[in-house]
């Protein structure tokens, strides 16, 4: 969830590509750091990333349950 929300603030506000991959860069790193038991760099490969997106409404609108879409076909 800290990697999505570091997306959302920091990395949809970069407004080149070399920023953004130096961005990604520099999370990734941290994230091998901090999280070394998860395996997270799925989300991080240079080609098809998994996407890594948090919303309220993963169980449905009435759910306020804040949890992870596990693909983007399950967002749409």
């Amino acid at each position: 969830m800290w990697v999505h929300e570091s997306e959302r603030i920091y990395g949809d506000r970069l407004s080149s590509p070399e920023n953004l991959v130096t961005y990604r860069a520099i999370v990734a790193d941290l994230v091998k750091k901090s999280f070394a038991k998860y395996n997270l760099s799925k989300y991080f490969q240079g080609q098809n990333p998994e996407p890594l997106v948090f919303a309220q409404f993963v169980e449905g609108l009435e759910e306020k349950k804040y949890d992870q879409f596990q693909s983007i076909e399950q967002l749409s």
